[in-house]
């Protein structure tokens, strides 16, 4: 059964084109490498590309070939751009089948039509609470108060209920005895394409109203996974 917190990251290795300057190169081998003996079906993965000044504006034009020349699904978005407004850094976005410890080569090229992969990925923000679906797992992340999962399930599954009680983080100062709650104060949706969807929470250790730390929760779910990449920020910001 796939698991429903999985710490697994998997990258794009870029092989540098001879140049990038004018003309630029529109095509380049990368490959992703599994180092961790598991297969994987429509595997997720993320991986900042970098590209020289005028090079690419649209990065719709973003695409992913296989060794056979098929595409695999992918969306690209601007991360940070060069004084002329094109492209500096995008974040692209793919899935892909992997065998285990396996070596996958690619290209990735800027000819792309900027067609979007169609999925069930979406969210429904709410007052208290954001809804996210991937397909197969409907988790409510929390606005405020000290559960920042509320609930999780997955098909007729329930990984976690609204009626469960407790905090999701807590925090011990050495020698304090009791814990202090992670209580979420806010939660937005801060990425979002039709492969990937990062919740981006924050909030603070607190504990009989004495504040020790702030944290920043990214959630990120996956077109069609059920498995939720958390990335937790710690924030020391108490003087």
């Amino acid at each position: 059964r796939e698991p429903l917190l999985l710490p697994d990251f998997l990258g794009i290795l870029l092989t540098p084109p001879s140049h990038r300057h004018p003309p630029y190169v529109t095509s380049v081998p990368a490959h992703i490498v599994e180092p961790a003996g598991v297969a994987r079906s429509a595997w997720p993965v993320t991986s900042g590309l970098p590209f020289a000044s005028g090079e690419l504006r649209d990065p719709s034009r973003i695409r992913v070939l296989r060794a056979d020349g098929q595409p695999l699904p992918a969306c690209a978005g601007i991360q940070a751009t060069w004084p002329d407004g094109s492209i500096r850094w995008a974040l692209l976005d793919l899935q892909t089948d992997l065998a285990a410890q396996s070596r996958l080569e690619l290209q990735i090229d800027t000819e792309g039509d900027g067609a979007t992969p169609a999925t069930d990925l979406r969210s429904e923000t709410r007052d208290d609470a954001i809804d996210v679906f991937t397909g197969v797992l409907a988790v409510r992340v929390s606005r405020s108060g000290p559960r920042l999962v509320r609930s999780a399930s997955r098909g007729r599954r329930e990984h976690l209920r609204p009626a469960d009680e407790g905090a999701d983080l807590l925090a011990w100062e050495e020698g304090s005895g009791a814990p202090y709650v992670g209580s979420v104060e806010g939660a937005e949706v801060e990425e979002t394409n039709a492969l990937r969807l990062c919740v981006r929470a924050h909030g603070s250790f607190q504990r009989d109203g004495q504040r020790l730390l702030g944290w920043i929760a990214r959630l990120n779910f996956f077109a069609g996974h059920s498995h939720v990449r958390v990335q937790l920020t710690f924030v020391h910001d108490e003087t």
